[in-house]
C-alpha cells in the first residue's frame, strides 16, 4: 500500500513505536553491560565506606598466642601490628603456620613483632578494586592495608573484593531477568 491508502498512517505510527522500543531496549542493554561502570573500577574508598574503616591492631611486644586469640575473637584473618599509631607490620594466619608452627616456635613466648610480615604491600583509598586484586594475586597475599596521608585508614581483603564483585554480578543477573521478562524500566 502507498501513503494515502487506508491504514498507512497507523503502520507508520507502529513503525515509529517499534523503532523507539528497539532504541530504548538497546539503551537498557548498554546500561546493564556498561563496562566502564563495573565494580572493578570502583575505588576502595567506596568499599571502606560500606564495610567500615575499623582495623584490628596489636602491639609488636604482644605474644603470638594473644595475637591469635585476638584474631579469633574479632573473626579476622590478619591483624595490623602497630606501635604508638605507627604500622610496624601485619600478622596473618599464614605467618603463624610458616613462622611459628613450621619453625617449631612457641606461640606463648614469641612476640608477634619477631614473626610478623614487615614488607607490606599497601594501597591508597583511590586504588581500584581491580588493582587491589592484581596486587593480592601478584604478591600471594589476602589483605591490603589502606593508607591515607601515610596513616592507616582501613584494610581490604580479597574476600571484600570478591563479595563486591559478586553483588554486582547478582545485580546484573537480576537486571537481565527483569529485561527479559519485560519488567525492566530503567
Amino acid at each position: 500500500m502507498r501513503d494515502g491508502q487506508p491504514g498507512s498512517a497507523e503502520r507508520k505510527k507502529e513503525g515509529c513505536e517499534t523503532k523507539w522500543r528497539m532504541v530504548h531496549m538497546m539503551k537498557i542493554v548498554i546500561r546493564i553491560f556498561k563496562p566502564e561502570a563495573t565494580t572493578m573500577n570502583t575505588p576502595i574508598s567506596v568499599l571502606l565506606k560500606q564495610k567500615g574503616d575499623w582495623v584490628v591492631t596489636i602491639d609488636p611486644e604482644a605474644k603470638v598466642f594473644a595475637t591469635i586469640a585476638r584474631m579469633v575473637e574479632q573473626n579476622v584473618g590478619a591483624i595490623i601490628v602497630a606501635e604508638q599509631g605507627e604500622i610496624r607490620g601485619i600478622f596473618t594466619e599464614r605467618d603463624y603456620l610458616r613462622r611459628i608452627v613450621l619453625q617449631g616456635r612457641t606461640s606463648k613466648t614469641c612476640p608477634v613483632g619477631e614473626v610478623m610480615t614487615t614488607e607490606l604491600v599497601t594501597v591508597l583509598p583511590e586504588t581500584t578494586v581491580e588493582v587491589c586484586m592484581q596486587l593480592m594475586t601478584e604478591h600471594k597475599i589476602r589483605h591490603l592495608p589502606v593508607l591515607r596521608d601515610g596513616k592507616l585508614a582501613g584494610i581490604i581483603s580479597i574476600g571484600d573484593c570478591v563479595r563486591l564483585i559478586s553483588e554486582e554480578a547478582q545485580g546484573r543477573v537480576e537486571d537481565l531477568e527483569r529485561f527479559v521478562s519485560g519488567a525492566y524500566t530503567n
